[in-house]
């Protein structure tokens, strides 16, 4: 029994990526001040990494595909 192959959508990274942004640009989260800005940065940061890494992996297996 095969079953498709799951790719992760590049679009819930960046999505993800823009919240975390957001949250740090925002302040949200200022009872712990500073490391609170740090980890939503990080989080950030790693998302949209992860997103923009996807989306030239899609873009790469479709290239390859034609």
């Amino acid at each position: 029994m095969d079953r498709p192959v799951r790719r992760p959508s590049p679009t819930l990274y960046f999505v993800l990526g823009t919240m975390w942004t957001v949250l740090a640009v925002g302040g949200w989260g200022s009872s712990g001040g500073m490391v609170a800005t740090v980890v939503f940065t990080l989080l950030a940061v790693a998302n949209l990494g992860v997103g923009a890494f996807l989306l030239r992996k899609q873009r790469r297996t479709a290239q390859a595909e034609r």
